[in-house]
């Protein structure tokens, strides 16, 4: 049976490696059982009910959100501003790189 993530993001172990999925999207399979039932039992997923085990792995259809790089290529202020918004994290237009990380990371959302 599948599950939707009913919290605003989760982090999850996918076939052991991590990925974050939004409010609405579908778990997808390779989550472990006991992570299913802590998720469930906590309130951040809930069964699909009546709804057909769609599991898509792209990052538009299962709500992946996962931060830019910090240096590097894809580390630019564009790609962070992006994020934060992707996130619910507001940032002024003024606010530099590092300002921007700083918030996202201030508002608890993942940053490495």
């Amino acid at each position: 049976m599948s599950h939707v993530v009913t919290a605003p993001l989760i982090a999850v172990a996918v076939s052991g490696e991590w990925r974050q999925l939004l409010a609405g999207a579908t778990v997808p399979s390779g989550v472990k059982s006991d992570d299913l039932e802590r998720l469930t039992r906590e309130g951040y997923i809930r069964k699909a009910e009546g709804e057909p085990a769609i599991e898509d792995d792209s990052a538009d259809e299962q709500g992946d959100v996962k931060p830019p790089a910090k240096s590097g290529p894809g580390s630019a202020k564009g790609a962070w501003r992006e994020y934060a918004e992707s996130v619910g994290v507001a940032v002024n237009e003024s606010d530099d790189r590092d300002a921007i990380i700083a918030a996202v990371a201030a508002a608890g959302k993942p940053t490495e």
